[in-house]
């Protein structure tokens, strides 16, 4: 925790708590094991995290782990953010970033419905070829039968999981 031995003066923070915020909020499973955690090391630089990668497996679209669910942590207990979440400062960052998150929740939501309405058509065909909407595909939770139920999920989803963080990161 020193300031200027210690880890704040290696690692670029902003990176590192905005990496570990998304992937939190996402729940995003490759974030926690470590097949797409990245970083980058540049000569006389601080370490930044990043980019992030890898969302297939994320906002509760999982079958076969925890993160299925929007309770519970799932990036915090990751060695290297364990740590980190032993200095208070740290605790402090992350929670005061959040509220940056949280504040803009609608906004996120907002995106979703315009993402989703730009794919209409691209996710028709992909159905049309496919026939994924209403059948299961590993290794989705839940099976619905219209485009508009899936991304209300993945909407009521995203809310219950920034309920839970705001909670629970308020009482670290």
């Amino acid at each position: 925790m020193d300031p200027t031995i210690g880890y704040a003066s290696f690692i670029d923070l902003p990176s590192f708590i905005d990496w570990y915020l998304i992937s939190e909020i996402t729940k995003n499973v490759d974030s926690v094991s470590f097949s797409s955690i990245y970083l980058n090391v540049m000569p006389n630089e601080k370490i930044k995290m990043g980019p992030l990668w890898d969302f297939d497996l994320s906002f509760g679209n999982v079958d076969y782990a925890d993160s299925r669910y929007a309770e519970g942590f799932w990036i915090k207990n990751n060695p290297w953010y364990s740590r980190l979440f032993q200095d208070p400062a740290f605790v402090a960052l992350v929670q005061d970033r959040f509220a940056y998150f949280r504040d803009n929740q609608a906004t996120m939501l907002e995106k979703i419905d315009t993402y989703a309405t730009q794919l209409k058509w691209a996710q028709q065909e992909n159905n049309d070829k496919w026939q994924t909407i209403g059948s299961y595909v590993w290794p989705n939770p839940v099976v619905y039968d219209t485009y508009q139920e899936e991304v209300d999920h993945m909407k009521d989803w995203y809310v219950q999981r920034m309920n839970w963080l705001d909670g629970a990161l308020g009482d670290l």
